[in-house]
C-alpha cells in the first residue's frame, strides 16, 4: 500500500500467483489492472509519466520529462503540481511510404 500510494494510475503487484497455487515474488506493473508490459502505447506513456512523477514526489525532486510519441495519448497529460508541459511538433518534412 506504501508503494501503490505514490502512483495515479500504476500499481505495483508484489507477489504474483503461480501455477501451483502458491505466491512467488514479482514486481509487475499494472496500468489499471492489466500489465504495462501488453498494454497500448498511450497507457505505457502514461504508466511511464506516472511512474517519472511518483519519483519525483518520493524523492523531493522536480525533474524535466521527454516523452516521445505523446501523439498517441487522446486528451490532456497529467504531470503534477508546478510542472509545465512544452510540446514540439514537426511539420516542415513529407512522409512517405515506400
Amino acid at each position: 500500500r506504501r508503494v501503490n500510494s505514490l502512483f495515479d494510475i500504476c500499481d505495483v503487484q508484489m507477489e504474483e500467483r503461480k501455477k501451483d497455487g502458491g505466491m512467488a515474488p514479482a514486481c509487475n506493473i499494472l496500468v489499471r489492472g492489466v500489465k504495462a508490459q501488453v498494454t497500448n502505447t498511450a497507457s505505457k506513456i502514461l504508466a511511464g509519466i506516472d511512474i517519472a512523477n511518483a519519483f519525483s514526489r518520493f524523492y523531493g525532486l522536480k525533474m524535466p520529462l521527454i516523452v516521445d510519441n505523446r501523439e498517441r495519448v487522446d486528451g490532456d497529460i497529467s504531470l503534477g503540481k508546478g510542472q509545465q508541459l512544452i510540446e514540439l511538433e514537426r511539420y516542415d518534412t513529407d512522409f512517405k511510404i515506400v
